[in-house]
């Protein structure tokens, strides 16, 4: 074990200091046992180990450790510094008297230093606490670039006390000829000199733990401050230069100021000092953009200045320091000619409630008053750079080559940002969504939604708004969905290594940009618009060339080097690019060269899109007013278009433009011998307000005309595939196989939806929020699972009946196991995570594989409800519902399967006790849905004989039932006449009295969603 030797600053020690003793004491009480504690001055062990009370150590241990040294009073060294050269220990470190360490402030410090590996490493520090709560001073951000800890103690001392550190005496030995002064009366300044010089010579190991508890401070007198404050500057003057980072130089006097507030508000101060705050508060607040944000702290100090109050505002000032040596962020505007619109720009910028950044303004090369606006803008983190014209991509990259920060984002000089794009764009980015954490390193973008503003900033529309967070090539290919080079924050690294933007695209550089990045990062959005991009008056013929020949190059460049997996996206790229530019050349006023343009721009998306037929009217009007503009002047041109009523949207076009490289939706239809119902179905499909959409139809070895009925549908979004038979939920897993959207939707082949709900059930995953009281209601996470309620229809397409219209939201759990309300696998909508997460449903379960589905599915994920009916779910005897005994063997196997696993699902991991009347009711209620369909449809004695049964077996279940007696005499009776009756006879009494035909769904009514708490006991 490495001997350390401690060393008392106090000179000369006094044992009768009550806080030299507690300070000693806190050393000797270490659980570190091989050190030596230096005193100064003159003194006698015997009457130390009688002062030095400790509980756990004898006068005898404590004399052995104990020394005294007598310093010279001649010489250049300090009394500190001769007892340092005293001492006889490995490792160095010091005990200010009123500072204390906890016990294991040495042993943690000493392995810390032993396991390290590079002999550099000579110090190790922790984190300080004062009156028991860690001093609030900001921690350095593990992705703050790459500045020393020796820059970072040049802005502050992080290190508060020489309580602190322990180093290795080679390192005191290198730096001791230093003059760093390490003085008595100034140990403040004399530890931060020691700091600074080791740190320039050695690395540090920091501890994030409270190690050592700081000696709590006391206001002092104003000539105490006073000195405190020369003591600081002129310490502070031999740390930072003129020729540091303006920025720099800029952070370490406000980090001075802010510490001396906090020296000066730990307590009632005297009116003298108090006179001193003031004009400190306004130099923050004036030139300090950390501060600019904090005006409440400003006003509680002038308001605790005016009321004499205790002020306690030490720690809430030291959390305002600046940490970072260098910014986190760099902003690059590149600039030509932008005298009309740069100061708004740069407004923007400076106005960010993230305020460590630097701005950099490129001038490449004005010739107007740019330069000038700039020049008057009092910034500190503001930086202009000259250069000679080379355009927007090179200015671009000088700006990437000049940045310091760990992160860059760029703003083109006529756009603008809202204020808190910077701070929500890095919180994105440096904590994106969860995931794996091999794939967490490979986020590199954060992106917000853009809005488009006219020349006087107001808002003209909002652009795409595409949220995505994950692996974003696929989109970009599409589209450049970031939708200028005004967005991203990127990692510099990762924008470095992708080589910038290409300097021979005359325009479409930033959509380079992007897909480059995409190759190798994973993007993160804000989904706010963060963004307002400005939108120019007019678009020359030129230009529009330009941009097409420059969106060309970049997709076929991409399209080269994508995967095969996203080929197949070309065409819908390419088509959604002419969208673009035939929107961008019919924008007002009309020339003849951008009309000629727009209708080559038309006819390629005819060639590229495969849909166009499904809006060539628009195409064709749209070609229309192009010819007639082209030929006629434009004055002659605007009165022939409004007789011929010719008024074309050109926006409308972008109604067609798809953004989204995979349907937003999967629908997946398994059918089986389905001829005469198929086509109802898939029209109830194709009839969707939601068109975002793909169809997936799979033949499940069908032996009639089901293949020729799908195949008569022309629709590009369906797709059929054939398969051995296998079954219902086989072939829905079949499909998902297939299935490439973000959400499943299954549908029977014989159901149908309102045209309406898939967009219902979407929207209400999507745009879900938490209600108020989302605790007590289970509504705290996103759910992954829409649902509907269920009209019956019979096999003509007729209303019979509402069939479930229960709501449950949230963790549906409980509810959903009691009865499946959910009522047919053709009514949820499911994200494609969560199908995959529970593997799909389980063909060992027929039919009930749908009700299991759900049960895995609320085991683990949240549902939302859509309270109308969407589902048109069909009632037909020959189908596999009407078979009731291979029902119940199914139900009683999904229900056997619920159980077992229930014990670790809540509620019944945490209240065991609630699974018997659980279990109990919730075959009740499967047994009263059995009874229903052994009623339902003709009155045969089999069925009537096979009801008996099953509902005998409700009122074993549920015995309370029989508190309805008169309904349980009448059913019961229903049953006994229906099960040995001639059906002749069982229809005439079912005529004969009007409420008999309907008792066996009115047993449905008797289902019960809650177990009473008192069934838990009876249990």
């Amino acid at each position: 074990m490495s001997l350390v030797s401690v060393i008392c600053t106090a000179f000369p020690t006094d044992l009768d200091s009550a806080e030299t003793r507690a300070s000693l004491e806190s050393v000797l009480a270490g659980t570190y046992q091989q050190f030596e504690l230096i005193c100064i001055g003159a003194g006698e062990t015997g009457n130390a180990s009688e002062q030095l009370d400790s509980e756990q150590l004898d006068s005898e241990q404590l004399d052995s450790r104990l020394r005294w040294v007598e310093p010279s009073p001649t010489g250049n060294l300090t009394a500190l510094e001769q007892a340092v050269a005293q001492s006889r220990g490995e490792l160095i470190t010091w005990i200010q008297p009123g500072d204390r360490w906890q016990p294991e402030k040495l042993s943690r410090q000493v392995a810390a230093l032993a396991a390290a590996d590079d002999p550099q490493t000579a110090i190790a520090y922790s984190r300080v606490s004062q009156q028991g709560n860690p001093l609030p001073i900001p921690t350095i951000p593990p992705d703050a670039p790459s500045a020393t800890l020796h820059d970072a103690l040049r802005l502050y001392y992080h290190w508060q006390t020489l309580s602190n550190p322990l180093i290795r005496r080679e390192a005191w030995l290198a730096v001791a000829g230093e003059g760093f002064g390490l003085g008595i009366s100034d140990l403040f300044c004399g530890g931060w000199r020691m700091a600074v010089a080791l740190t320039q010579q050695f690395q540090a190991i920091a501890l994030d733990e409270s190690l050592v508890e700081l000696a709590p401070w006391t206001t002092p007198t104003l000539s105490q401050w006073q000195q405190l404050r020369q003591a600081l500057q002129e310490t502070l003057t031999t740390f930072i230069t003129p020729e540091d980072p303006q920025d720099r130089q800029s952070k370490a006097q406000h980090n001075l100021d802010k510490y001396l507030l906090a020296r000066a508000l730990c307590d009632s101060l005297t009116p003298d000092l108090a006179a001193e705050v003031p004009p400190i508060l306004k130099t923050l607040y004036q030139n300090d953009p950390s501060i600019q944000y904090e005006g409440a702290l400003i006003v509680e100090t002038y308001r605790r200045l005016a009321t004499g109050d205790r002020l306690n505002l030490s720690d809430r000032w030291l959390a305002t320091l600046q940490v970072t040596p260098t910014p986190l962020i760099t902003v690059v505007i590149p600039v030509y000619n932008g005298e009309a619109t740069v100061a708004a720009t740069i407004d923007s910028v400076l106005e960010q409630t993230f305020t460590d950044l630097e701005l950099l303004i490129i001038d490449d090369g004005c010739t107007d008053n740019t330069a000038a606006i700039v020049d008057r803008i009092s910034d500190y983190r503001l930086r202009r750079l000259a250069y000679d014209n080379a355009g927007l991509a090179a200015s671009r990259n000088r700006g990437l080559q000049k940045a310091r920060g760990t992160y860059i984002s760029f703003i083109d000089a006529d756009d603008l940002w809202h204020p808190q794009k910077l701070e929500a764009q890095y919180q994105r980015l440096t904590h994106p969504p969860e995931t794996h954490a091999n794939l967490r390193s490979l986020y590199g973008v954060a992106y917000s939604w853009t809005d488009y503003i006219d020349e006087s900033g107001n808002v003209l529309k909002p652009g795409s708004h595409l949220t995505l967070d994950g692996d974003a090539l696929a989109h970009l290919l599409l589209a450049d969905f970031l939708e200028s080079g005004s967005n991203a924050l990127v990692r510099t690294d990762a924008a470095r290594a992708v080589g910038g933007f290409d300097e021979s695209l005359p325009a479409a550089e930033d959509w380079d940009f992007f897909l480059k990045l995409a190759r190798r990062h994973f993007f993160v959005c804000v989904p706010e618009a963060q963004v307002y991009y400005r939108v120019s008056a007019s678009s020359m013929s030129s230009q529009l060339q330009q941009q097409e020949a420059a969106c060309l190059t970049v997709l076929e460049r991409a399209f080269s080097d994508a995967p095969q997996a996203l080929q197949p996206l070309r065409s819908q790229s390419f088509a959604n690019l002419y969208q673009y530019l035939s929107y961008r050349a019919l924008q007002p006023p009309l020339t003849p060269d951008n009309c000629r343009l727009a209708l080559g721009f038309l006819q390629n998306i005819k060639g590229w899109d495969s849909q166009a037929p499904r809006y060539q009217p628009l195409l064709t009007e749209l070609q229309t007013l192009c010819r007639i503009y082209q030929d006629n002047a434009p004055r002659l041109a605007a009165r022939l278009c409004d007789a011929g009523s010719l008024t074309p949207q050109v926006e409308d076009l972008f109604q067609y433009t798809r953004s989204r490289p995979y349907p937003a939706i999967s629908v997946i239809i398994p059918a089986y011998n389905a001829q005469d119902t198929i086509g109802e179905t898939l029209e109830s499909v194709l009839a969707q307000t939601w068109t975002d959409l793909e169809i997936i139809v799979i033949d499940d070895g069908s032996t009639d005309n089901t293949v020729a009925a799908v195949k008569a549908i022309d629709d590009p979004r369906l797709k059929l595939f054939s398969y051995p038979n296998a079954g219902q939920g086989e072939s829905r897993n079949r499909g998902a196989c297939h299935a490439i959207g973000e959400f499943f939707a299954f549908l029977d082949s014989d159901d149908l939806w309102t045209p309406d709900k898939l967009e219902s059930q979407y929207r209400a995953i999507v745009e879900w929020q938490p209600p108020a009281n989302a605790e007590s209601l289970y509504q705290t996470r996103q759910p992954a699972v829409a649902y509907s309620w269920v009209d019956w229809i019979d096999i003509s397409g007729r209303f019979l009946q509402r069939g479930c219209e229960y709501t449950s939201n949230g963790y549906v759990y409980p509810k959903l196991l009691l009865s499946d309300f959910i009522a047919g696998g053709s009514n949820a909508m499911m994200w494609r995570g969560a199908f995959y997460q529970v593997r799909g449903f389980n063909p060992d379960f027929p039919p009930a594989e749908d009700r299991d589905m759900w049960l895995r599915l609320a085991e683990k994920f949240h549902f939302v409800a859509v309270e109308k009916p969407q589902l048109r779910y069909r009632q037909v005897p020959t189908s596999q519902s009407a078979n009731v005994v291979r029902m119940e063997r199914s139900q009683l196997r999904v229900l056997d399967a619920a159980f077992e696993r229930a014990p670790q699902v809540p509620p019944f991991a945490q209240n065991p006790e609630r699974l018997p009347a659980y279990r109990a009711q919730t075959y009740a209620n499967s047994y009263k849905y059995l009874t229903f369909k052994a009623l339902e449809g003709d009155p045969k004695p089999q069925q009537g004989r096979l009801a008996i049964r099953l509902f005998w077996t409700v009122l074993q279940y549920e015995p309370q039932l029989w508190q309805e007696r008169r309904f349980v005499i009448k059913l019961w009776l229903r049953i006994l006449i229906t099960a040995f009756c001639p059906q002749t006879w069982t229809q005439a009494v079912l005529q004969r009295f009007p409420t008999f035909p309907r008792l066996h769904g009115d047993l449905l009514g008797y289902t019960k969603m809650d177990v009473p708490v008192d069934a838990f006991s009876d249990a």
